[in-house]
């Protein structure tokens, strides 16, 4: 599987096509826990439409994202933040890109984000792919809020609530992955191919919005699994690590956690997806994996 950019992601055998929450029992479990797929930039007023989800939040009594929005709140995230975006010593996007390059994406930049590269040279170029990908999308996707994503939105929601709130990976980790994980040079050709083909990223981001607002989870895989030919195709070894690799842990980890409490996890949709996805593997590991309708 291949695909423009990480950004989609940090976006199996169906028993229905257009379903985002998933009922886990069975297997030992007392009382069933949930599992809702995110797209991340989507309106969170998506969870009016989504069939038993304020019960399915109700009966949980916990709520666990990728990341614990607790962490997300500590003031320390800001800094880590800061300081993972930047780049070091000598190092700058001039440096990353060829004379010819850093003009042509230069005027991208431009027209995109309003601003020019040389006011953005000290930044690691994965943080401006995610940067450019959020404008795109904010042109796509009706009512974005940029300060509320959805799967940030849930995890509040769960917070005024009083339930325990938890992650199933730290920042720390995933700080790591976005913007360290790839080599500097690998992140610059991945900025400059989406920079001279953001046609292809918006045409792809499309059609996985419109999937996922339909909730059909089956046309989201088929849309995200489209190869450009370009550098910002991700390799097999680098999906195995920011999508396969991370389903393998979760899922290694959500016994324990159902079995603590009735749960509702928030993670991204096509974690959910194919023969490594969430859903086949809980199936695997014994548990009844049934959309709620």
């Amino acid at each position: 599987m291949k695909k423009i950019s990480v950004w989609l992601i940090l976006l199996c055998s169906f028993t229905a096509n257009a379903q985002l929450l998933w009922k886990i029992s069975n297997n030992g479990l007392d009382k069933p826990s949930f599992i809702f797929g995110t797209h991340h930039l989507a309106p969170h007023s998506i969870i009016d439409s989504v069939a038993g989800f304020q019960e399915a939040l109700n009966d949980v009594a916990q709520v666990y994202g990728e990341v614990d929005l607790n962490e997300i709140q500590d003031p320390s995230y800001v800094l880590k933040m800061q300081k993972a975006i930047m780049l070091l010593g000598d190092t700058t996007l001039h440096t990353l890109l060829t004379k010819r390059q850093y003009r042509l994406a230069d005027v991208k930049a431009r027209q995109i984000l309003g601003i020019g590269l040389s006011q953005m040279d000290n930044l690691k170029p994965s943080f401006l792919c995610s940067q450019i990908a959020i404008v795109l999308y904010a042109n796509i996707i009706k009512d974005y809020e940029p300060e509320m994503q959805l799967d940030l939105w849930i995890l509040t929601e769960a917070q005024k609530q009083e339930k325990k709130i938890g992650g199933l990976e730290t920042t720390d980790f995933q700080l790591d992955l976005l913007f360290n994980y790839q080599s500097l040079k690998r992140q610059a050709k991945q900025l400059y191919s989406l920079l001279m083909h953001t046609d292809l990223f918006v045409r792809q981001a499309e059609s996985i919005t419109n999937a996922y607002l339909s909730q059909n989870l089956e046309s989201m895989e088929k849309a995200s699994n489209l190869k450009t030919g370009f550098a910002s195709d991700y390799r097999p070894e680098e999906m195995e690590v920011i999508l396969y690799g991370r389903n393998d842990k979760w899922v290694k980890l959500m016994p324990s956690i159902m079995a603590d409490n009735p749960t509702l996890f928030v993670v991204g949709a096509l974690h959910l997806l194919g023969e490594r996805g969430i859903l086949h593997q809980l199936r695997e590991q014994g548990y009844t994996v049934e959309a709620v309708n």
